[in-house]
């Protein structure tokens, strides 16, 4: 398996942890490492050398893909604590929504909602299950298979 390929399977690991989540800290952090792993994909996968392409190639063909794009500034929002050069809005999470099942066993559910400097909003389970597509395709038109 490559350096890109391993790197890939962890962030689908970290979309099957998202599903199962609940509405814990951990589940929240584990939503949270995705988007900062799933961007800096394009890190590993410039330093595959079965890739072929530079880190700024990468990054300027992921952000072609609105997903990859929006998971760009998610993970540039979130890794620091204040942003100082460009200083802009960021897509933030801005809805957590808790399931509880009462008189059940099954642990409370939670759905996360981030919304985007447009003022839109993209459920965040869906926006991580469309960049793993996106980082598929966009390496397969490279002949790179994950």
């Amino acid at each position: 398996m490559t350096p890109s390929q391993e790197q890939f399977a962890r962030l689908q690991r970290y979309v099957s942890r998202i599903r199962r989540a609940g509405a814990s800290d951990e589940g929240y952090d584990d939503l949270i490492a995705f988007f900062m792993h799933a961007w800096h994909f394009a890190d590993w996968a410039s330093n595959d050398s079965t890739v072929g392409l530079t880190l700024k190639q990468i990054q300027q063909e992921a952000k072609t893909y609105p997903a990859l794009a929006i998971c760009a500034d998610i993970a540039d929002g979130i890794k620091h604590f204040q942003l100082t050069k460009p200083s802009r809005d960021f897509a933030r999470v801005t809805h957590k929504d808790i399931q509880v099942f009462e008189g059940s066993d099954r642990p409370a559910t939670a759905v996360y909602t981030f919304t985007l400097p447009d003022g839109s909003t993209r459920d965040a389970l869906a926006l991580a299950e469309q960049i793993v597509t996106d980082w598929r395709a966009l390496l397969a038109r490279y002949g790179i298979g994950l």
